[in-house]
């Protein structure tokens, strides 16, 4: 296979989808990887779907100027934006795309059973469906395995509003595309996310849970965090 062909892609939230992707190579070795990449957006809801090129900053248009597609990586982060890097191209800074639209709401996970309260350090079960997502999101080939089909839990204090992020882990499917089958995964809320940090000091009280996949979260139920 050309190489060249190779050019990472992200599912976003709403079902669009972002790509980085540049000139097809003329199959010669002096022109299998060629420069000139650029992210497109593909609109799914137009009535014509289309590839939308994403305009770009200075700063970031700088840095792929030289980039062939297969250099980058593309990440969906929990709040629904996407990180990139171009680690093993010539760019030494990451970037965030905020996409626009609201996730599809098919989509979306729900928690049907989970811990009314949570002590800190000790490992709970939470339930529900989509805890997988409906796609792999990033999962880019042997470039990057980056796939996002698992469940991040998140908790936010209500009173100060700040996230706190779960370990997950013990996930009862992996399979992606299961609307309707029952899951569930194991996690826990440390005690101080900065094991190392003497100065963490660990927030309790009345909160709200999410459980996330492919950045789009489920509706919050409340619960109260020891």
């Amino acid at each position: 296979m050309n190489e060249a062909l190779f050019a990472p892609g992200a599912l976003l939230p709403s079902g669009n989808v972002l790509t980085f992707a540049g000139p097809i190579g003329d199959g010669t070795k002096a022109n299998e990887f060629r420069s000139g990449s650029h992210f497109f957006e593909y609109d799914r809801t137009a009535i014509s779907p289309v590839w939308n090129q994403v305009t770009e900053p200075a700063g970031l248009a700088g840095q792929i100027l030289n980039d062939a597609s297969f250099v980058g990586t593309l990440l969906m982060l929990p709040n629904g934006q996407v990180l990139f890097t171009d680690g093993i191209g010539s760019g030494n800074s990451v970037w965030t795309y905020t996409p626009n639209g609201t996730p599809n709401g098919a989509w979306r996970p729900t928690i049907t059973a989970f811990p009314a309260t949570i002590t800190r350090n000790q490992t709970y079960t939470i339930f529900g469906t989509l805890f997988n997502g409906m796609s792999q999101t990033s999962y880019y080939g042997d470039d990057a395995q980056n796939a996002s089909n698992f469940p991040i839990v998140q908790g936010t204090i209500t009173g100060t509003g700040h996230v706190f992020y779960g370990r997950t882990h013990d996930h009862s499917a992996m399979g992606v595309a299961q609307t309707t089958l029952p899951v569930s995964t194991k996690f826990e809320l440390w005690t101080c996310p900065q094991t190392k940090n003497a100065a963490c000091v660990p927030e309790t009280g009345a909160a709200t849970l999410r459980v996330i996949a492919n950045g789009i979260p489920s509706a919050p139920v409340n619960v109260t965090i020891n």
